[in-house]
Formats: structure tokens, C-alpha cells, sequence
């Protein structure tokens, strides 16, 4: 959201501008930050088609932050100073929106505002935990170290979530290519069909009667499928935005079979590695499971970082939350008690992270090999109907002959 501010400096200036941010809280308090007194501030309304309409062409995708954080470390492991970097990526990228983005962050940090605050101004483009790690590295001193991590870690993650689309992406073909193919028989041979079976005097088997009412559907509303699952892919896409139905979609997702197993491996991973970064970058243990609860991505994990903050709050530990979860195996709390009574956390998540993300590397190489069979099973069953609905009334017909 883009909020416009008046405010005034310490030497009595009034300035007035735009700050991006999540919240208000979040927007006022990234002027704070900037010693600036906020006299005003009220939300930039844009009507809801034209913003959807700007963001179609003001996306930045996670392979443009992977290769910028790449270059941005390697860069600044050269002596090159920051602003000067930036000047330098953004002259190179080719997203117009995103070069226009790196752009202003320069011009800020030119001006005397902290890299992780100009950052902090678009949190559609960088998420907290990238923020933090760059806070982290500022208050250190230690930089060049949080900018080569966070380049290893976006370049894992990318190449994670790439494995596990395009793991799902060859039975997705499959059946979309299915689909086509027995719609296409409905609407065009069905019908050629429909007028020999019914002239063979026979009475039509149940499954042909249903696949010739299926035709003849398809062949009188066809137009009404685009409408069916357009309609349905909108109303799907706004549920899936609100709070109720982000809850219900992760509920879903884990309890999934091989996948749920494979996204809850993927969450537990982000998690250690997420909140043992943050605990060696020197973060309180409260702000490190706060900034972790934001990226981990489900919020049934989500929820569960919450609790436990409580319960850190009141002086107790992480692991007494994590016990009672049937969302983590016994394994993942039990590590973390350790490291809890050890005073060796940090190193125990790290353990746990590289654990889990072999694990999910090692789901995702056999996923297709896992699913291929199901797929067959699938595509078998509905070529066995179609025939049988040909064939159960041409075989009658010449029996009762």
C-alpha cells in the first residue's frame, strides 16, 4: 500500500512525499526511522481494477531478486561501494519497474538513509526476512557476509521451488491434455456415434446413456464451460486472498498424499533455516520467530511460530510449543530442546535444515516417478470408459442377435 505523508525534519522543514509500506504502523514507522515528525499521513486509494491492472506490469519475479542479490554480493565483495552497485544493477535489469525501484533505493542511501530502510519502502519486492538479514549485517558490520548469504539462500530457494513446479508440472500437462482430448471427442465423435448405438434397438447401458448426455450437453452449452471454470478460478483466487480461505488452502495442502508430506518438509526447512540465520545475525529470539512466522509461507506454521513466541514471552521455551504440534515430527522438537538446554540453537536448526532440505530434494528428483503411476491409473480409467460406453451396446446388440 502507498500512503502519502506530511511530516517535518528535526530542523523544522515540512516535506511531503509517498512511502510504501504493508501497514500505516509499518509506513509510519519507517519515517521514524528516518528522523522525520509525522504531521499527516492517509492511505493513496487507487481503484481496485487499475491496481490490479499496474501490477500486472509492476511484478518482479523471484529469479530478478536471485540474480540481483547475486550480483549485488559480488559487487560488494569487489570494494565497490554500495550506491555505486546499485547504480550498476539498475542500469543492467531489464524489468522497467524493478530498475526504477533500485533506482530510488540509491538515491536514498545516497542521501543518508540505511540500505535495509530504503528496502523496508517496497515490501512487495523485498520480504522482511530479506530486510532483517540486511538490518542484521548494518548493525554488525558484517554486510558483504548477510549479502552473500542471502544471495546462496534466494538462489536455494528459487531452485527449490522450481524443482517441485516442475516436478508437478508433467502430470499437470497430462491431464490438462486429457481433457481437451475426451472434450473434443464429446463434442465431435461422439455425436456420429450416438445415432448407430440408438439405431441398434438395444437398451443403451448406463455409462453410454451418461456419456451421451454428456455430449449432447457439451455440444448445446459448450459455451458455458469457460464461464463454469472462469468463474470458478476467480471466486477461487478471492477466497484463497482472505484469511479464512488461506487458512482452510494450508489445512489442505499438508493433509495432501505425497505432496503434504513434501510442502511439510519444505516449511519445517524454511523455518530452521530462516530462525538459525537470524539467531547468528544476532536478532532477539523474539524478533527471529516473528520475522520467521512472516516468510515461512503457511499459516499453520505461521500460527505455531505465534504461540511459541507467547510462550518465550512468559519463559519458556520454543520446544514446549513444538512438542504438542502433530504439524512437526517428534524429531524437530526434540533437536530444538537440545539446543534450548545446550545454549546451541542457532548450530541445532542449522543441522535440521540442511536435514530436511536433502529430504525435500530427495521428494522432489522421485515425485514424478511417485506420481507417473497414479496418472496411468487415471488416464486407463477414463480411456476404459469411453470404450465400454462404445462398445457395451455394440456387444449386446450382436449377442441379443
Amino acid at each position: 500500500m502507498q500512503f502519502a505523508y506530511i511530516a517535518k525534519t528535526k530542523q523544522g522543514e515540512t516535506q511531503t512525499g509517498i512511502v510504501e509500506a504493508a501497514t500505516q504502523e509499518a509506513a509510519l514507522d519507517v519515517l521514524h526511522r528516518n528522523q522525520l515528525i509525522v504531521v499527516g499521513m492517509e492511505e493513496k486509494k487507487k481503484s481496485e481494477l487499475f491496481t490490479s491492472f499496474t501490477k500486472i506490469f509492476q511484478r518482479v519475479q523471484v529469479k530478478d531478486i536471485v540474480i540481483f542479490s547475486r550480483q549485488l554480493a559480488t559487487l560488494f565483495e569487489a570494494t565497490v561501494p554500495l550506491v555505486e552497485s546499485l547504480r550498476t544493477i539498475g542500469a543492467q535489469i531489464e524489468n522497467e519497474h524493478f530498475r526504477h525501484v533500485l533506482n530510488l533505493i540509491a538515491d536514498d542511501v545516497d542521501s543518508g538513509t540505511s540500505f535495509s530502510l530504503a528496502l523496508a519502502k517496497y515490501p512487495r519486492i523485498f520480504s522482511q526476512y530479506y530486510i532483517s538479514m540486511v538490518e542484521s549485517g548494518e548493525v554488525s558490520g558484517k554486510l558483504q557476509e548477510s549479502l552473500e548469504y542471502l544471495a546462496d539462500h534466494e538462489e536455494k530457494e528459487y531452485g527449490l521451488m522450481q524443482k517441485v513446479k516442475g516436478a508437478l508440472t508433467y502430470p499437470a500437462v497430462i491431464m490438462i491434455v486429457f481433457v481437451l482430448i475426451a472434450v473434443f471427442l464429446m463434442i465431435f465423435v461422439i455425436p456420429r456415434l450416438t445415432s448407430i448405438l440408438t439405431e441398434l434397438g438395444t437398451e443403451l447401458p448406463l455409462p453410454t446413456r451418461m456419456l451421451i448426455a454428456m455430449s449432447s450437453f457439451l455440444q448445446n452449452w459448450w459455451y458455458l464451460l469457460p464461464i463454469i471454470f472462469g468463474g470458478s478460478a476467480l471466486f477461487l483466487r478471492w477466497y484463497l486472498r482472505t484469511k479464512e480461505g488461506k487458512d482452510q488452502f494450508d489445512v489442505v495442502v499438508l493433509k495432501l498424499p505425497i505432496l503434504g508430506n513434501m510442502f511439510r518438509m519444505l516449511y519445517i526447512s524454511r523455518i530452521a533455516e530462516n530462525l538459525s540465520t537470524l539467531i547468528k545475525g544476532g536478532l532477539p529470539i523474539i524478533k527471529a520467530l516473528e520475522v520467521t512466522g512472516r516468510v515461512v509461507g503457511s499459516n499453520v506454521y505461521a500460527k505455531l511460530i505465534a504461540r511459541s513466541m507467547e510462550e518465550v514471552k512468559a519463559g519458556n521455551t520454543i520446544s514446549s510449543v513444538f512438542s504438542k504440534s502433530s504439524d512437526l515430527p517428534p524429531m524437530v522438537s526434540q533437536m530444538i530442546a537440545v539446543g534450548e538446554r545446550s545454549g546451541r540453537l542457532d548450530s541445532i536448526l542449522s543441522s535440521l535444515s540442511r536435514f530436511y532440505t536433502r529430504e525435500v530434494d530427495q521428494m522432489t528428483s522421485n515425485l514424478t516417478t511417485l506420481i507417473e503411476p497414479i496418472v496411468i491409473v487415471l488416464l486407463g480409467g477414463g480411456v476404459l470408459i469411453l470404450v465400454l460406453s462404445i462398445l457395451l451396446p455394440i456387444y449386446n446388440s450382436v449377442s441379443s442377435g
